[in-house]
């Protein structure tokens, strides 16, 4: 999509916080399952579905 065409105002603190290997805190929700979307330098992307309630980061 060009970015022309994209009408959404950016918050640049807001961007600066969840950018980098360390998350923002957040409440977990009934499911107690987050998942966890990582892009690489070339764009490559990794999604994958942490259960919270077992430890699962590996």
């Amino acid at each position: 999509m060009a970015a022309s065409l994209i009408r959404a105002e950016l918050d640049k603190d807001l961007l600066a916080k969840v950018r980098g290997p360390v998350s923002l805190f957040f409440a977990a929700g009934n499911t107690l399952k987050v998942a966890m979307k990582i892009v690489g330098d070339r764009e490559t992307e990794l999604l994958k579905i942490v259960n919270l309630d077992q430890g699962d980061l590996r």
